[in-house]
């Protein structure tokens, strides 16, 4: 009953999500009377504690996917209640499946029993690696929350913000951050190395469940490649999200040439997240230019896919043209931080008032501009300075998922960055990290605006334009760039600053704007203190404290079933 509730929790949420949850509770109350029986009488064998251990933690896994699915794409305060929640069920059935593979190691088969005794063992372990894998797997979704390990090892969520933020827009983390993203890591490779050693063992042999766990397989190097972006660590990142690929591509082409529509669609829905990894660790590493136009066109064909079903082999083409009918069909790219309204206004203030002066222009084409300081200059229309304008405010509403005004002005920009080009204008003034003036060749700007226009073209759905702007995007960047220089990652492109008065924010980069997707719920305190999230219990009270790691609680916190 609960598993086909779980199946709809999400179509109706407070009826299907509290039946299922009440479903899966119940079911633990089952399985754990059964085991306080089976645990004192001596004529039954420790197979049958073994069944029902097993049984109880496929119930709190189960549970812990239900918390899950919840919190999937939101985040807040409730969300954040649901992944802690998520993490402690699934240190429940992490306990359990300890019980069970100690029934087994600690008993002694007879002859006709080994072969069975082996086969359970198995499944014993192949069970043990999937519950490290879900724990490496919220552990991350726990980051993105906020949360790091403190010194006395327990989980704290910090109100400075969201790891995500630190790890790719500060480009730092602190030592908690950094413990908290390593134990996520650690488990995600323990959970591997099992799928692996299983599949070595089993090479040439038919294997029941191949495609699930090589699914799962494919799940746990791509989270790991996600570990190793937050840490900036790139050329990791592109290793283990190239191995992810192949095992889901592995998957997908089984169900694809089965016809097996459905779950061709579930695993493509992966792939999205992981060829998105791809292309983009590529934009950070140098010479790697080709590989992020291949990959980027994987990516998109993955989307379209999984819009459409179109084949994968299948010639790019634009699914929509223009704005009629598709208002409310664009892709978003997350929740947005509300901070972005003011700095696009401050941004579309600045334009207006520019484009006043332009209206003022005498017969030449020039104006006046005039500085408290300094007295009257003349000047002639800027087409640098107005479509750097434009790329800076196309780049703030494409954080905001406002797609077809993004276009707009992103084309726009590249309209006017062209034309001052043209004119022999070749550097813009821009500052680096210590404010000190850098030559900033007006072609990286180009560049940028049209891997803006790429991505929000891909939103659009316009796939065959998106890969167009994509790729004279990179022939830009591959001709203006040093050979130790990556599009991502050079000397002309300015990070750090966030000011609305400072160079560096215009020249932003995708990478930059994934922080949107994880901000910091309303958790934080207005005096700035952190929250915590109770989710440390006793064993008899139906909690589980793993590895001497523990969340920070708050009388807060709602109560755990």
């Amino acid at each position: 009953v609960a598993e086909v509730l779980n199946d709809h929790s999400l179509e109706l949420v407070d009826d299907h999500f509290n039946k299922a949850a009440n479903a899966y509770e119940t079911t633990s109350l089952i399985y754990q009377r059964i085991w306080n029986f089976l645990e004192g009488d001596l004529l039954l064998s420790i197979y049958d504690q073994e069944t029902i251990s097993t049984g109880q933690s496929t119930v709190f896994a189960q549970f812990s996917d239900l918390f899950q699915q919840r919190y999937n794409g939101r985040m807040g305060e409730s969300a954040t209640e649901d992944c802690s929640k998520a993490y402690h069920y699934l240190m429940q059935a992490r306990l359990w499946n300890e019980k069970s593979m100690l029934l087994l190691r600690s008993s002694t088969p007879r002859a006709f029993e080994r072969e069975l005794h082996d086969q359970v063992i198995q499944e014993q372990s192949l069970n043990s690696g999937y519950l490290s894998i879900r724990r490496g797997i919220v552990l991350i979704d726990l980051y993105t929350f906020g949360f790091k390990l403190s010194d006395d090892n327990s989980m704290h969520q910090s109100s400075s913000g969201t790891g995500v933020f630190n790890s790719l827009v500060l480009g730092k983390l602190d030592e908690g951050q950094r413990s908290h993203l390593m134990l996520a890591m650690s488990n995600l490779e323990d959970g591997a190395q099992v799928y692996n050693a299983f599949f070595a063992e089993n090479e040439g042999q038919y294997i029941e469940f191949e495609l699930e766990y090589t699914a799962n397989l494919a799940d746990a190097y791509h989270y790991i490649a996600s570990v190793h972006t937050y840490m900036n660590e790139w050329e990791e990142a592109s290793d283990k999200a190239k191995t992810s690929m192949e095992h889901y591509e592995f998957v997908f082409d089984e169900y694809y040439r089965n016809s097996m529509t459905a779950e061709a669609i579930d695993i493509a829905s992966q792939m999205i997240s992981t060829s998105l990894i791809q292309f983009e660790t590529f934009l950070y590493l140098p010479r790697k230019i080709d590989d992020a136009k291949d990959s980027f066109r994987r990516h998109l064909e993955i989307r379209r896919f999984v819009m459409r079903q179109t084949a994968l082999d299948e010639p790019l083409s634009d699914d929509t043209t223009n704005q009629d009918g598709f208002a409310h069909q664009q892709d978003s790219f997350g929740d947005t931080d509300d901070s972005l309204e003011e700095t696009l206004q401050q941004y579309m203030a600045q334009l207006e008032d520019y484009l006043k002066l332009k209206q003022e222009t005498g017969p030449d084409g020039t104006y006046y501009e005039t500085y408290f300081d300094e007295g009257a200059s003349t000047v002639t229309h800027d087409s640098l300075y107005e479509g750097s304008m434009r790329l800076a405010i196309g780049s703030l509403l494409l954080d905001m998922s406002k797609l077809w005004e993004a276009r707009s002005e992103l084309e726009s920009a590249i309209t006017l960055l062209r034309d001052g080009i043209s004119r022999g204008d070749v550097a813009l003034d821009a500052y680096d990290d210590n404010g000190n003036l850098v030559n900033y060749p007006v072609e990286i700007d180009l560049a940028n605006a049209l891997l803006n226009l790429a991505y929000a073209q891909m939103g659009l759905h316009q796939w065959k334009r998106s890969y167009e702007a994509f790729e004279e995007s990179m022939r830009i960047f591959e001709v203006e760039l040093h050979d130790d220089e990556a599009p991502m990652n050079n000397a002309g492109l300015v990070t750090g600053s966030n000011s609305f008065n400072e160079p560096s924010d215009k020249y932003t980069s995708w990478r930059d704007r994934l922080s949107s997707f994880f901000q910091l719920g309303p958790t934080a305190k207005e005096d700035g203190s952190g929250t915590g999230v109770d989710t440390a219990e006793s064993e008899s009270s139906g909690g589980i404290q793993i590895d001497s790691f523990e969340f920070t609680g708050n009388s807060s916190s709602t109560p755990h079933y």
